[in-house]
């Protein structure tokens, strides 16, 4: 529940999603999970301090990527100076979490 995902294992190979956080509403929820097993699977083997570090970071970053506004999506114009001016005040405001640029200098 910590990232407003609840859900239920149902198998080994199942898993049932009962609730989500708006933000991710129109997120691939299968390819979320999937990401976040990958995610647990390559940090197992750290100790448990910086396999919850790596593990809480690696999810932040997917989430707000599958959450983020995509190419193509309708926005309205006050929406977009909403998001240009969260942009300006965000720390490393270059680049998403996985390192795809998010301003072009023309």
């Amino acid at each position: 529940m910590q990232y407003g995902i609840v859900g239920d294992q149902m198998g080994i190979d199942r898993f049932v999603v009962k609730s989500v956080p708006v933000y991710l509403k129109n997120a691939n929820l299968c390819e979320l999970i999937k990401d976040v097993v990958v995610i647990i699977r390559v940090n197992e083997k750290l100790d448990e301090e910086l396999f919850s570090k790596k593990v809480r970071e690696r999810i932040h970053a997917q989430m707000a990527c599958k959450a983020a506004v995509k190419a193509g999506d309708e926005l309205s114009a006050e929406k977009m100076h909403e998001i240009v001016s969260r942009l300006e005040k965000t720390e490393n405001r270059l680049t998403c979490p996985h390192g795809r640029p998010t301003i072009w200098f023309l």
